[in-house]
């Protein structure tokens, strides 16, 4: 017989079995091996497929591609032997080989199906802190160790079940905590961040309920070049009323997005919750929370994030109703050397007594990535309309200044350090007399900006995402 030519492909499993082309009888083997000595290493065993009419086994080495003899069977008893032995099982396995694919196909499908059903849980955090100095008209010079200079430290749980066909069930449970003190946040809730549960689908969008984020959130977010730190002015906007940030009780709709553009609509029951104005709530009247509800319409398309939003909540109280509407606008883009963004924004504290307290609120901010650093700087101001926040008695109208300054340094894709320098200036009582919202950011609750005071922050610190 003539000599055999090509190579075998390495393969970790042995195979033995007919060749394609039926065979008539086992009067000769065919047994092919390389002219170069075999390796010491495994052998393999494939079929001869390239033999006419017979059933051929190749030993091959680990080596490359070698040119191959053939031996008769007469040359190699034993394997004469064990070819006999073969012969005589070769029916059964014939008549067995359906049934094998069957049964395979069978746990294939099985494993497909528990496929489309596979869950993931994810443990996420933030952790952030900062050595800073701060000055305040009124008070001295104070150094401390506070929390979340770029982002309020956290860690959560993502649990996220595939339901097939694009469906998928979602939980996501966010706890804060204050990394100086290792106390949580939130007024001491397990999840104060956000605890919901959600079903979502490609095609159809999303559905959530639980405490969540405000749809006004997300646009005020976006538009922020220093996204939300502490010192940014932005974030100051955004704290004058915690119910721009997250709502309990709330069922809201994601819809998907579709070319570009994206909405989100949502209600928070009030449930009759006694509410207080005070420290923790001073954006609130005392009485009874009545429902909040909000929209965001969103455009993302290449470099440019555009959003506006509205959000609506409100109290009943022994006077009669009181109203706070929000509305922003902001926008991002990213050019070819360096990040653009800024917001309007505008809210209104409709009291019982028909007077309206109004606040306006502008930021602009750039951000210059330079390999491993970036550079920042923003500014932003506030003015109110003369009106008392609570009275809505007549006063001066004030204004509120902002100018935020700092770098980030990346140590590695999860861990960065950073400086900030912030100063904020007061005109007539800011913020409709309420003093303590233009420092809530980075002076945190019960700190007041006197009316035409200042105030003053240099931090330095570090923040590891996991």
């Amino acid at each position: 017989m003539g000599a055999v030519h090509g190579s075998v492909r390495k393969r970790a499993f042995y195979q033995l079995r007919p060749a394609a082309r039926r065979f008539t009888g086992w009067s000769e083997l065919v047994l092919a091996r390389p002219r170069a000595p075999a390796t010491p290493f495994l052998q393999h065993v494939a079929p001869a497929h390239a033999l006419q009419g017979e059933v051929g086994i190749v030993v091959a080495s680990f080596l490359p591609s070698r040119r191959w003899r053939a031996w008769p069977a007469a040359t190699c008893p034993l394997l004469a032997q064990f070819l006999e032995r073969f012969q005589a099982t070769n029916h059964l396995l014939q008549e067995t080989t359906v049934k094998k694919a069957c049964i395979t196909a069978a746990v294939l499908a099985a494993c497909l199906g528990h496929a489309h059903a596979q869950s993931n849980v994810t443990l996420y955090g933030i952790a952030d802190a900062y050595v800073e100095s701060s000055r305040l008209t009124g008070r001295g010079a104070i150094t401390k160790v506070s929390n979340g200079g770029m982002q309020p430290s956290r860690w959560g749980i993502r649990a996220i079940e595939d339901l097939g066909d694009g469906v998928k069930a979602t939980v996501a449970l966010e706890s804060g905590f204050a990394l100086d003190s290792g106390t949580s946040l939130q007024g001491g809730r397990l999840f104060g961040r956000q605890a919901y549960v959600s079903l979502s689908s490609p095609r159809a969008g999303e559905v959530r309920l639980g405490r969540q984020y405000a749809p006004i959130h997300y646009s005020m977010a976006a538009s922020d070049v220093d996204a939300f730190s502490a010192f940014s002015p932005v974030f100051e906007m955004y704290l004058f009323n915690g119910d721009q940030s997250r709502q309990d009780n709330q069922v809201s709709y994601w819809t998907p997005r579709i070319g570009g553009f994206s909405a989100a609509v949502a209600a928070a029951a009030g449930e009759n919750t006694a509410v207080t104005n005070g420290a923790a709530t001073p954006w609130v009247s005392t009485g009874t929370q009545q429902r909040n509800v909000g929209a965001l319409l969103r455009y993302q398309v290449d470099k440019l994030d555009a959003s506006v939003a509205y959000h609506q909540g409100g109290q009943k109280t022994a006077a009669g109703d009181v109203d706070q509407r929000a509305y922003n606008v902001g926008a991002s883009y990213g050019f070819s050397a360096f990040r653009l963004a800024g917001n309007y924004w505008e809210h209104r504290n409709e009291l019982a007594s028909g007077a309206t307290a109004k606040t306006r609120g502008l930021a602009l901010g750039v951000k210059v990535p330079a390999g491993a650093w970036s550079f920042l700087a923003q500014v932003g101001r506030v003015e109110d309309n003369g009106v008392a926040y609570l009275t809505g008695a007549a006063k001066a109208d004030g204004k509120t200044t902002y100018f935020n300054v700092g770098t980030n340094y990346a140590l590695s894709k999860r861990t960065d350090v950073y400086l900030r320098y912030a100063h904020i200036k007061d005109d007539n009582g800011g913020y409709n007399g309420r003093g303590t919202a233009a420092l809530f950011g980075i002076f945190g609750s019960g700190n007041t900006l006197p009316v035409g005071g200042s105030a003053s922050s240099l931090g330095v610190g570090v923040r590891h995402v996991f």
